[in-house]
């Protein structure tokens, strides 16, 4: 119960109108997924991370359904999204690079690394959106794979031991791959 204006109201009422997901297809497999987990202790980094593969991004509506479901505060659901660099608030473009700048990749080359992705993905200085939409980056501080630095994740595939060279090749096969499915579609 919380205590509002005098009078004693449940979070639901205190927080307004109750969050509803789209009626689609991949809403209701995201909800009942949800509703099969959501009595398991410590559930939410589970949920979140099904909600991002789901809808691509974490949008205050989903926030807000996954707290109501959950029974957990939205603020401390939107904490926590907003905590952990592999989670998105926003929409991002359909190849979301995650480049690592923590000091053991930086040690081995990191800087030149990003440069390359930067270029290859056609990412302007100080931006984090390709030109053409295709790729999305972040630079974040560690990824798990200090012992393969400098590395970089492509969505949730993992690059490790990267060199400029070899990080330009990997975003122009991602790139031609997409040329050639846009291609068979014409």
């Amino acid at each position: 119960m919380v205590f509002t204006m005098g009078r004693h109201v449940t979070r639901a009422q205190a927080e307004g109108v109750p969050y509803e997901l789209p009626d689609d297809d991949r809403s209701r497999a995201f909800a009942e997924q949800v509703h099969s987990l959501r009595h398991e202790p410590g559930i939410l980094l589970e949920v979140l991370h099904l909600a991002q593969e789901s809808f691509g991004c974490l949008s205050k509506p989903v926030l807000g359904w996954i707290a109501q479901e959950l029974r957990i505060p939205k603020s401390q659901v939107y904490a926590t999204a907003a905590f952990y660099s592999l989670f998105s608030l926003k929409p991002e473009a359909k190849y979301v690079i995650r480049a690592c700048n923590c000091l053991s990749c930086y040690l081995q080359g990191g800087e030149m690394v990003l440069a390359a992705i930067r270029d290859a993905a056609g990412i302007p200085d100080g931006e984090t959106l390709s030109e053409d939409g295709l790729f999305s980056l972040h630079t974040v501080f560690c990824l798990g794979l200090c012992d393969q630095s400098p590395v970089m994740m492509i969505n949730q595939e993992r690059y490790g031991f990267l060199t400029p060279e070899r990080a330009r090749t990997i975003i122009s096969d991602i790139r031609m791959k997409e040329h050639v499915e846009e291609a068979s579609y014409d």
